[in-house]
């Protein structure tokens, strides 16, 4: 057996409402070819920023787990976030736009799934070819904790991205220059909400970069204590100009030209 104990940012995405709509749409090709489609939209812009050995990406039934791996592996994760919030929703409401009948069918305005993504470290594991096959996974508390942030999600209807502080920490101090969590630390322990005040308005200075909230801490299953959890914003990303984002002109000029490309337009074979 192969251990490596690799950094990453895991994705985690969960198709809601996955089991009655497989019963109530069984007999339906283009349900099958729905779920198709959201594979293969993480699969191609997880492998339009990534080298074929930078990430582990792997079919959860109702969606799907990608680990992704090697250099600015949290700046690659994001944006592969924000591919998937900006195109995928368009394809759910086409294909239930004439059944809103269903009881499936959700409320205007939410999504029809949810993303859950954290930093961390993974252990590669991988076993010796038997039989010409070999098992190859990631195990890490981070995956846990990505799934546990995505499972939040669903109590944020209008928020279909969520996030951990290890990974907006990463965001907002390697590419942005700001430690977010120290800031989130001076605002707790200040006695003087004017004082707390001045602390959260720089935090929102650098959510706004990040197209982001900070939607204060949450208990998570299987989690000790409560953790800070981020939320993107549709809104900001639907109506980002792209040359104005301070954001992209600070990450290197090759996942910025890539996530362009994706952003105005994204095919799927």
């Amino acid at each position: 057996m192969i251990n490596e104990d690799i950094n990453s940012t895991v994705i985690f995405l969960d198709v809601r409402n996955f089991t009655p709509s497989l019963k109530e749409f069984s007999k339906n090709p283009k349900f099958f070819e729905l779920i198709n489609d959201v594979y293969k939209c993480g699969l191609v812009a997880i492998s339009s920023f990534c080298k074929e050995n930078e990430y582990y990406i792997n079919s959860t039934g109702d969606g799907f787990l990608a680990v992704i791996m090697g250099e600015n592996h949290y700046i690659k994760a994001y944006l592969v976030g924000l591919i998937l919030v900006l195109h995928t929703k368009k394809w759910f409401e086409t294909f239930y736009y004439n059944k809103k009948d269903s009881k499936l069918y959700p409320c205007e305005g939410k999504y029809f799934y949810g993303i859950g993504m954290e930093s961390g470290h993974v252990e590669k594991i991988e076993t010796p070819t038997i039989a010409n096959k070999k098992v190859e996974t990631y195990l890490g508390n981070v995956i846990n904790i990505s799934a546990r942030i995505e499972a939040l999600s669903k109590e944020h209807g209008r928020a279909p991205m969520l996030f951990g502080p290890t990974l907006n920490n990463l965001l907002s101090e390697k590419v942005l220059g700001v430690p977010y969590n120290e800031l989130i630390e001076e605002a707790k322990n200040m006695k003087a909400q004017e004082c707390a005040n001045v602390e959260y308005a720089e935090m929102n200075k650098i959510n706004l970069k990040l197209l982001s909230s900070y939607i204060f801490e949450h208990n998570l299953k299987g989690v000790d204590n409560p953790i800070p959890i981020f939320r993107l914003s549709p809104t900001q990303l639907q109506n980002l100009k792209l040359h104005e984002w301070e954001f992209l002109k600070k990450i290197p000029s090759d996942i910025s030209e890539t996530f362009v490309k994706l952003y105005k337009n994204f095919d799927i074979p």
